[in-house]
C-alpha cells in the first residue's frame, strides 16, 4: 500500500483542517510527490486513536482494540516508521480522514478540535504513542499472546503510572513496566497509587508517580532489570509505605 506524504511545511497551517473538513481540494499543497510504502490492507489500518471515554469498561475495550492492531499490524514495521509522526498524520489524512470523521465528529468542530483528535502532538500524551510501546514491550516481554489482554488492560487501568513510565528514560522500560504491572496485581495496590498526595506544594502528584521517582533516583534502579520478583517487590513496597503516610 502506498501512503502520500504529507506535506510536513503545510502541518501547522489552517488548510490542513480545511481539506480535513472539505473546504480545501488543492491537494497538491497537502501532499508531497512521495509515499511511505507498507505491507498492511485497508482493512487493517484503522483502530481508536483517540480514547477519552468516561467509561470504564468501553476505555478499556477501545484500548483493547487498539493494543491489538498494533501489535497484529503495526509493529512489524519497525521504529523507523511507527516514531515517524508524519507517517501516523499522513495515513490519518489520506487514508483515514472518512472513517475518522464518522468515529470521531468532534473532529468537525474546530481547528483546535482537529489538532486535538487527527494531529495531537506526537509524544507521550499522544494515544498512538502510548500504543505503540505498550504492544511492543508487552510483546517483547511476555511469550504467550493469550497472556498479552491481561497486561494491555492492566496498562489501561493503571494510565497514571503507565504515563509516567514512558517519560522516564532510566529504566529498561519493558522490563520495568512488566515488574510494575505484575507487582500492582500481587499487592492489590491499584488504587492506592492513584491517591494524591499532599507535599505541601501545588504539584498535582500521585502516590504511583512517586513511586516511580523513587526507583529512578534510588541507587538500585539502574539494576532494577536484574532484580528478580521478591527484590523488587520489596522496593515497591518500601517506596509504596514512605509516600501513603501523606496521602490525602
Amino acid at each position: 500500500m502506498k501512503i502520500r506524504k504529507l506535506n510536513p511545511d503545510i502541518i501547522r497551517k489552517s488548510q490542513v483542517f480545511e481539506y480535513y473538513i472539505g473546504n480545501y481540494k488543492n491537494e497538491d499543497e497537502i501532499f508531497l510527490e512521495e509515499f511511505y510504502e507498507i505491507e498492511l490492507s485497508q482493512e487493517n489500518l484503522f483502530f481508536p486513536i483517540y480514547i477519552p471515554d468516561k467509561n470504564e469498561e468501553a476505555r478499556k475495550a477501545k484500548y483493547r482494540q487498539a493494543f491489538l492492531c498494533m501489535r497484529d499490524n503495526y509493529l512489524k514495521l519497525g521504529r523507523d516508521i511507527l516514531l515517524d509522526r508524519n507517517f501516523w498524520y499522513s495515513l490519518f489524512l489520506d487514508k483515514l480522514k472518512d472513517i475518522l470523521i464518522s468515529e470521531y465528529r468532534i473532529s468537525l468542530d474546530s481547528e483546535k478540535d482537529f489538532r486535538n483528535v487527527v494531529l495531537k502532538k506526537f509524544d507521550w500524551e499522544n494515544y498512538v504513542y502510548k500504543l505503540i510501546f505498550g504492544a511492543e514491550y508487552i510483546q517483547e516481554m511476555i511469550p504467550d499472546k493469550e497472556d498479552h489482554i491481561r497486561y494491555f488492560d492492566l496498562i489501561t487501568e493503571n494510565l497514571d503510572v503507565y504515563n509516567y513510565i514512558l517519560k522516564s528514560e532510566i529504566f529498561k522500560n519493558s522490563d520495568f513496566l512488566i515488574k510494575f504491572l505484575d507487582t500492582i496485581v500481587e499487592t492489590n495496590s491499584s488504587e492506592i497509587l492513584k491517591k494524591k498526595i499532599d507535599l505541601s506544594n501545588d504539584k498535582d502528584e500521585r502516590v504511583g508517580r512517586r513511586v516511580i521517582n523513587e526507583f529512578a533516583k534510588s541507587y538500585p534502579a539502574v539494576f532494577v532489570h536484574a532484580l528478580d520478583t521478591e527484590e523488587f517487590k520489596n522496593y515497591f513496597l518500601k517506596y509504596l509505605d514512605h509516600y501513603s503516610r501523606f496521602i490525602k
